[in-house]
């Protein structure tokens, strides 16, 4: 049942006198109170920072509160992104925290889509088969609303803007972190501040209290014969750190498939080194320095991740030999070259000659 911006004052400023046990007095401002569509954001402050005006008083990392319209529903909003995003996911799945997936959601379709396009943005951007994409666009024109996980996030929003060139309509899946499958779990659950010893929500990233950041993740333990922390970037963003053998094959696998708007992905160790490979074989070992850029085409994936795992190793100077080396020239490439040349002069030289000959034969037999 819909509430009244007073309903949710009420309900607001019950949740604050609540966090103000924990701490200072905290005190509703009115006169900053916004109204949506979808609800009301309020904000807050230290009554003692009100009334001194001294910054050493004010509540810092202060997130603002959402109150739903629909059902009263409260949420303490992520200060990590824009509000017009926060609203976007609440409208999406009725949550302002969610995040976006790697995942999109075929809704409608308009008059005159070109359903033909749409199968082919869809093989496109993720791989699938043909026979997958077309039962894709069926499902849309069913009104079954068909869901297809990609590879990042970024790949999800640029699809979304492909197929609405295309006449239909899709959108970016919402949903919570993985470590919950429900949104009342996720407000529940609890965890006390190492800085402060406050308890917050476990969905909050930084201590409203104190804005203290949590403890650094530790990084992937190194593979046996890895002497320096690597990050791996894939081609459709994403990656890990410390990759194994198996994620940095699968990452030059990924570039088989045609796509000019990503067409490189990366290692960087800690030492700021990092060697990049695109498709068609192009690799380049460059460094924090701007001192060292070493490119070289024609790699084939075996010899890129060899010089991957080089990098892992920390053999800079094995990797600079072979990126610096003569290129071997095999027996195919010689005779590919060698085609290559004699038809350009066929087509610039010996052309010529064949046309004006044959305008003189055809001269000589009709007049003599």
């Amino acid at each position: 049942m819909p509430i009244s911006l007073e309903n949710a004052s009420a309900i607001a400023a019950q949740q604050i006198s609540a966090m103000s046990e924990q701490g200072s007095h905290l005190v509703v401002l009115t006169d900053a109170t916004e109204e949506y569509e979808e609800g009301w954001v309020f904000y807050y402050q230290a009554a003692s920072y009100l009334d001194s005006q001294d910054a050493i008083d004010a509540l810092a990392g202060n997130a603002p509160l959402f109150v739903a319209r629909s059902d009263g529903a409260f949420f303490v909003l992520s200060y990590h992104r824009l509000l017009t995003e926060s609203l976007a996911a609440y409208r999406v799945c009725g949550d302002p925290n969610a995040i976006q997936l790697p995942e999109i959601r075929v809704k409608t379709w308009c008059e005159g889509a070109r359903a033909v396009d749409a199968i082919r943005l869809l093989r496109q951007y993720t791989g699938i088969g043909l026979a997958r994409a077309k039962e894709i666009v069926d499902n849309c024109f069913d009104d079954l609303n068909p869901t297809l996980t990609v590879s990042s996030v970024s790949t999800a929003q640029e699809l979304v803007l492909a197929l609405k060139s295309t006449g239909f309509c899709a959108e970016v899946v919402y949903g919570m972190s993985p470590k919950y499958s429900r949104k009342e779990e996720m407000l529940q659950e609890k965890r006390n501040c190492t800085a402060c010893g406050r308890s917050r929500d476990a969905n909050e990233t930084f201590c409203p209290y104190c804005t203290s950041r949590p403890s650094p993740q530790r990084l992937r333990q190194r593979s046996a014969t890895s002497r320096v922390d690597t990050h791996l970037e894939t081609r459709w963003g994403g990656g890990s750190e410390n990759p194994t053998v198996d994620e940095l094959r699968a990452a030059l696998v990924e570039l088989s498939v045609v796509d000019e708007e990503h067409p490189d992905t990366w290692l960087v160790d800690e030492n700021g080194w990092c060697v990049v490979v695109s498709a068609g074989g192009d690799v380049v070992l460059s460094n924090d320095n701007g001192d060292v850029n070493i490119h070289r085409t024609g790699v084939s994936t075996k010899m890129a991740l060899e010089l991957w795992l080089l990098l892992q190793r920390g053999a800079i100077d094995e990797i600079q030999r072979i990126l610096s080396a003569d290129p071997l020239v095999t027996k195919d490439t010689l005779i590919g070259r060698l085609k290559a040349h004699y038809t350009q002069k066929l087509t610039s030289w010996q052309v010529v000659f064949m046309l004006v000959g044959t305008v003189v034969y055809l001269y000589v037999r009709i007049n003599f």
